[in-house]
């Protein structure tokens, strides 16, 4: 490209690591005329690399597989697609920090990659099990996003339609391996330190599964394997009745994983103090000083501490007292037991490795939304929102990724837990448009929005009646409380739930492809690059384009800004600024230099520019200047795509 261009791949590219580079930097004497030389890779690191002899393969212990390398490079593969905005489709756009996304998974985590890198706390998944029935996504290792647009029917209005992975295919596992490495390999990257994976699994590919997330996770950051009682028992098995699926947890880094927790079966005293119900422990000394002393069968009573364990300890109980963590009770006689209260929705104990939610309820939770059948097995709410409940924090906003979105349970598991306990996590889903075979639904994407819809509302629903008392509830039964239009409602619901979400789509990018050859760089081939932006695409499409490139986050909050004639869109709380103004002038250039505060980057159409490479270079100088000289992004602070 000209200098002073940067397409929107290579700006979508920027924080991809260089693992050349990195090797290079460890090992500068194993390169030889640029390239990797792997007899002195060998040689430098020694004992580290097993000796073998000229005619003895490698063995190695690992998983193996028909299509292993083409699987691993397309996870490198970058997208060359783009998610547009739906604001039809959304719900309470401009209020929510949930997104639903439209698009083949695997090309929408490689378009995450760049703003959510390291981002995620939790991703759970409930793949096609490869039961032989189910359907296995075809990718095209040679050209993917525009293999998607063509069979996702944006051309001709049709559905995605995927083929069953049936058991006479000669590559029936491997076709399942295939399609899991890639996507769970960009799974990886989006998670945080302290973030975990759940997979939902059964018997069929369960071991493939952990030998899969062993390889990319590393085996020393598996966590457990969950079972998963779905069923009562019965049925017509000619051998042994299945009664249960796996769930396996994976940590991407077991050491920063804080413990999984599950709600506590309270036992024992509950008070209720101001409205809220806690748990009341009267045997903290026990349990923080440990046993009695021989003799003592009783607990440990404050008139006591002093004889049994010492005015040491005694000073700290009255530290913990005074700063209201520790509480005095009467036990009688004029004594007093040393308790503490626990507000009973915080009272945590850890998780069990038997989960048992019925699978059938799953269904219920569609009927009671009205959309019963429109998905086969379904996973049940509370299912997942024990797991959701395990491995987020109410705090801090929490992200929960699900790329196989189906029915959009984890959405819903998301809003409910929120609900219970006032938390402010959110959700990311990412579903296949796949033909639904529904009426009103031309896609299970479409039933995917649907449903996260309805059960906001019936959650905004129950929310109310709750405040308004019991006479108030709406009745249970297939779409209860649903009245509201379809398609329609804010984000809100109660004052600390958000219960909205945005809505994208995978679509080609908006900026036409530079990859020029020797034979086409003459006359009206490279004319059509003057001016990059494809004819069709609106000014919205172009921004969001550019700031999901640019790393900005699906869920962040915009302020559009008129000046000078242009618009301009300011992100990340006047940050990051772009335009798709078609023509840059002097005025405008003075316009955005006068922001306040002055954005970190600009971004602006390079065809915008014409001819005048004068004003251009003009405005880089001054964008940089202001800019201290030892800023490394001095050279960026005005940037043409």
């Amino acid at each position: 490209m000209p200098d002073g261009i940067r397409t929107v791949e290579e700006l979508a590219g920027e924080h991809r690591p260089d693992r050349v580079a990195e090797l290079r930097e460890l090992f500068p004497e194993a390169f030889a005329d640029g390239a990797v030389d792997l007899a002195r890779l060998r040689v430098l690191l020694g004992d580290a690399v097993p000796t073998l002899g000229a005619d003895e393969p490698q063995e190695r212990y690992g998983l193996s597989w028909p299509g292993k390398r083409e699987a691993v490079r397309l996870a490198q593969r970058p997208s060359t697609g783009t998610l547009d905005p739906l604001h039809h489709e959304s719900a309470g756009w401009a209020g929510t920090r949930n997104a639903v996304v439209e698009g083949e998974n695997l090309e929408v985590l490689k378009l995450l990659q760049k703003p959510y890198y390291g981002s995620v706390k939790l991703i759970y998944l409930d793949p096609p099990y490869n039961t032989g029935h189910d359907f296995i996504y075809e990718d095209d290792f040679a050209e993917p996003t525009a293999a998607y647009l063509r069979r996702s029917g944006q051309v001709d209005g049709q559905g995605f339609r995927t083929s069953a992975n049936r058991e006479t295919s000669g590559r029936f596992h491997s076709d399942w391996l295939s399609m899991m490495y890639p996507r769970l390999v960009l799974a990886r990257s989006l998670l945080a330190e302290d973030g975990a994976l759940i997979v939902s699994i059964d018997d069929g590919e369960l071991a493939s599964l952990r030998h899969l997330v062993d390889e990319i996770f590393g085996s020393e950051n598996f966590v457990a394997t969950l079972i998963h009682q779905r069923a009562k028992g019965g049925g017509n098995a000619r051998h042994v009745v299945r009664g249960h699926d796996y769930a396996l947890v994976v940590a991407k880094s077991l050491r920063s994983l804080p413990p999984l927790r599950r709600d506590k079966v309270v036992q024992g005293r509950v008070e209720e103090i101001d409205g809220v119900r806690y748990l009341v422990d009267d045997d903290v000394i026990r349990k923080t000083f440990g046993k009695y002393e021989p003799g003592v069968e009783r607990r440990c009573l404050y008139e006591e501490l002093v004889e049994y364990k010492g005015e040491a300890k005694k000073r700290e109980v009255d530290e913990w007292i005074a700063r209201g963590e520790l509480f005095l009770l009467p036990w009688g006689g004029g004594k007093h037991a040393v308790a503490k209260r626990t507000p009973v929705r915080e009272a945590t104990s850890k998780l069990y490795s038997i989960v048992k939610v019925l699978s059938e309820q799953g269904r219920k939770d569609l009927e009671r939304l009205g959309l019963g059948g429109a998905f086969d097995y379904p996973k049940p709410v509370d299912f997942v929102q024990q797991l959701v409940r395990a491995a987020t924090s109410p705090t801090g906003g929490d992200l929960v990724l699900d790329f196989f979105a189906g029915s959009g349970t984890t959405a819903e598991a998301v809003l409910r837990q929120n609900a219970d306990d006032g938390g402010d996590r959110r959700f990311l889903l990412v579903q296949l448009p796949e033909e639904s075979g529904r009426p009103g639904f031309p896609t299970l994407a479409a039933v995917t929005r649907e449903r996260v819809r309805r059960a906001g509302r019936l959650l905004r629903s129950e929310t109310e009646s709750e405040a308004a008392g019991p006479e108030a509830r709406p009745e249970a039964g297939p779409g209860a409380g649903l009245e509201a239009e379809a398609g329609t409602g804010p984000a809100g619901g109660t004052a600390s739930t958000d219960t909205g979400f945005r809505a994208f789509r995978l679509s080609a990018s908006h900026f036409r492809e530079w990859s020029p050859e020797v034979s086409t760089l003459l006359g009206e081939d490279l004319e059509v690059f003057v001016d990059n932006v494809e004819a069709s695409a609106t000014d919205e499409q172009i921004v969001h384009e550019i700031l999901l490139k640019a790393g900005v986050r699906l869920d962040t909050s915009l302020d559009v800004l008129p000046l000078a004639g242009e618009v301009v869109v300011l992100a990340e709380g006047g940050a990051v600024a772009v335009s798709a103004a078609r023509r840059i002038t002097p005025e405008f250039i003075e316009a955005l230099l006068g922001l306040d505060p002055a954005p970190r980057q600009i971004f602006l159409l390079d065809s915008a520019f014409g001819e005048d490479d004068s004003l251009k270079l003009n405005a880089r100088l001054r964008f940089a200047a202001r800019r201290g000289e030892t800023d490394p992004d001095r050279d960026h602070a005005l940037r043409t795509v």
